[in-house]
């Protein structure tokens, strides 16, 4: 699909007719569905580097002398120093994680649209398609009723 969409894109190009390939809403959708799905994947990449790199030691002692009445002030500035790095490893390991599945979360309903997109070859699946597209306004107003009610419950709760 992605290199029949290039090639579409190369089309409109050449006949100097990018205006008619930009205007139109499903292209739109591929490019953003494509480059979520990279970025996604870039993320994915990522997090594995950074999973695999983890060294996690049984312990990390980092007072000096539990015993010692002013124990905050002697501490093994080598094991604080790795402790720290290690949970900015975690830290940012954690946003990576939590990034990878938004985006992942956006393709699957991008996907979905795709899917409804693609279902207007045949008749009756189309059916789907052609009542969304024709309810489309009333649907987008009320979800925007319904989030902003849902909304003013969940911020008095």
């Amino acid at each position: 699909s992605t290199l029949f969409e290039i090639n579409d894109l190369i089309q409109s190009l050449r006949s100097y007719n990018l205006l008619a390939y930009i205007s139109q809403s499903s292209r739109w959708l591929f490019w953003v569905h494509a480059i979520l799905m990279w970025y996604g994947f870039s993320l994915w990449v990522d997090y594995y580097q950074k999973g695999s790199y983890f060294s996690l030691n049984l312990g990390y002692p980092i007072l000096r002398d539990p015993q010692a009445p002013a124990r905050h002030f002697q501490t093994d500035v080598d094991w604080e120093l790795r402790f720290m790095r290690f949970m900015d490893r975690i830290k940012e390991t954690a946003t990576i994680a939590e990034s990878y599945r938004c985006i992942a979360g956006l393709c699957a309903f991008l996907f979905i649209f795709s899917l409804l997109k693609a279902f207007r070859f045949q008749p009756r699946l189309g059916l789907l398609t052609r009542t969304l597209e024709i309810v489309a306004p009333e649907l987008f107003n009320y979800c925007i009723l319904f989030l902003t009610i849902f909304g003013g419950f969940a911020v008095a709760a």
